[in-house]
């Protein structure tokens, strides 16, 4: 597992790159960011080299500033120089998301654009002009290779990015309310599953999901229906997100309500092919805004905020977490499928 960048104890963007050898368990630092970042896209190319693109640098809790610097890792570098400069992507992207496309290209999504980055190259080759601008939103590929975008920073809009023709179109379905810090996957039926969140207007967290049926190529019709309830009391934003084949699990965040921030230890095993939600045990402590990835039949779960008590008066602030935990499905989960 490589895990690039994010908030050290000390509040700053960190350079680092650390590597978990699953079958021993120690880490590693085989490299260096060229610089510190956090809230960043990072994707794994098909041939095992990393983009790392955008996000944000600086000190909390005030002094972050967007990026729109990127560059790549390559870990099997004979001569030591594992680091590329590459061209920035075209504006600073202070949240970006990103995807790897089937075509082994890599898609960054964030502020006005989506950018294309094809490896081949070494190059961004097409910039597609989102219809509104996008931050702390949400993303997702498709069945049919076309890139959902939902929410983010004052919006309620979903859009769908088209790389093939170079187009993002806004579709006629919106949230109800303007929502930020939310997740989305894509359910066994093909429709998109929205998952929390946080209002953009009154700050608190929902519990809510909602499924969007998304029209065909060259429309911009959508239909969105409720989904069933997180059952977390008070909601649920920044989650980490991983999945294992039609299980999802969605681990941590944070609580807002009324000015008031819980950090969650709580997480939900989704099931993409029912649309159902389980409880699980909660985890070892908080994990806000933490990284996930799914290993086999585990989900490991790793860092994220603590929220440290108040000094002189001042407001809470936020320290890294370095605690990583891992939860295993049973083998009826894959094995009968429940």
């Amino acid at each position: 597992i490589l895990v690039t960048g994010g908030i050290n104890q000390l509040g700053a963007t960190s350079d680092a790159v650390q590597r978990l050898d699953l079958t021993t368990g120690l880490w590693s630092q085989p490299a260096m960011l060229a610089k510190g970042r956090a809230f960043h896209v990072q994707v794994a190319l098909a041939d095992g080299r990393l983009l790392v693109a955008g996000g944000q640098a600086g000190q909390l809790p005030w002094r972050l500033v967007p990026l729109a610097e990127a560059e790549l890792i390559d870990f099997a570098a004979e001569d030591g120089k594992r680091n590329v400069a590459l061209p920035g992507v075209p504006a600073p992207a202070g949240q970006p998301t990103g995807h790897r496309l089937a075509d082994g290209r890599i898609i960054v999504i964030g502020g006005k654009r989506a950018s294309i980055f094809d490896p081949a190259k070494l190059a961004w080759t097409q910039h597609i002009t989102l219809r509104q601008e996008r931050q702390a939103h949400a993303s997702v590929v498709l069945a049919d290779g076309r890139v959902l975008v939902a929410g983010g920073l004052n919006q309620a809009s979903f859009e769908v990015i088209s790389v093939a023709d170079g187009r993002s179109r806004l579709l006629s379905a919106k949230l109800p309310v303007a929502t930020d810090d939310l997740r989305m996957v894509l359910a066994e039926d093909g429709r998109a599953w929205v998952l929390g969140g946080q209002d953009g207007k009154t700050g608190n967290t929902l519990a809510t999901t909602w499924l969007l049926t998304v029209g065909e190529q060259g429309g911009d019709s959508g239909k969105l229906e409720a989904g069933p309830t997180l059952h977390i009391e008070g909601g649920q934003a920044d989650a980490a997100v991983a999945q294992l084949g039609r299980w999802v699990v969605l681990a941590g965040g944070e609580a807002q309500q009324g000015n008031r921030d819980t950090e969650w230890d709580v997480a939900r095993l989704l099931d993409r092919r029912k649309l159902k939600v389980f409880g699980l045990p909660a985890m070892s402590q908080p994990h806000d805004d933490a990284v996930a990835v799914a290993v086999g039949r585990r989900v490991i779960v790793l860092g994220g905020y603590l929220i440290s008590p108040q000094f002189e008066g001042g407001p809470p602030l936020p320290s890294a977490s370095s605690v990583v935990e891992a939860l295993t499905l049973p083998d009826a989960a894959f094995d009968q499928g429940e």
